[in-house]
């Protein structure tokens, strides 16, 4: 569980091993955990509020992100998936060893399995390549998503590729 925290100004701006620049670095970040609770939690001054992720040869899964509060991310305040374009398992050449989390290029794991619903977003604070504060990014299986900003993929809410995944505009 990660309930009713509050998280101010983590900014990797002073931090040299990202370069002392704004980077993606999450406040509340889960990457490869599974059956976790993040609820009653409100971040403000952040890069990114909160992330679901899938940075390294790993399954983030059976997550529950609600009711938490997010303002002020320079970036955004939501983030989910793997950030590369393909998967471990689809593509056996990445170099990933899932026994130790080893991922040569990184950014080829899987959501699944998640519920995100009940949160506060708000529009970045600087200016973004993104329309909103929320990031869908690659591999998201088995999603159920209701916040402003996300909208389904298709006009019957299946993700393309995996029709188990639906996301929702409120």
């Amino acid at each position: 569980f990660i309930e009713n925290n509050i998280i101010t100004n983590m900014s990797t701006v002073t931090n040299t091993q990202y370069g002392s620049r704004h980077s993606w670095a999450a406040a509340v970040y889960i990457d490869g955990g599974h059956h976790i609770r993040v609820a009653g939690n409100r971040v403000v001054g952040s890069e990114w509020a909160y992330e679901i992720g899938a940075e390294n040869c790993v399954k983030s899964r059976h997550v529950q992100l609600r009711d938490n509060l997010a303002s002020g991310s320079y970036f955004g305040d939501f983030v989910v998936g793997g950030y590369a374009q393909t998967g471990f398992e689809e593509d056996s050449s990445i170099g990933c060893d899932p026994t130790s989390s080893n991922d040569n290029d990184e950014g080829h794991g899987y959501v699944e399995s998640i519920s995100v619903a009940c949160n506060q977003f708000e529009t970045p604070a600087a200016p973004a390549p993104f329309v909103n504060s929320v990031e869908t990014s690659f591999r998201i299986r088995r999603a159920f998503i209701v916040q402003a900003g996300v909208t389904a993929e298709h006009t019957d809410g299946v993700v393309a590729g995996d029709e188990n995944s639906i996301r929702v505009t409120p």
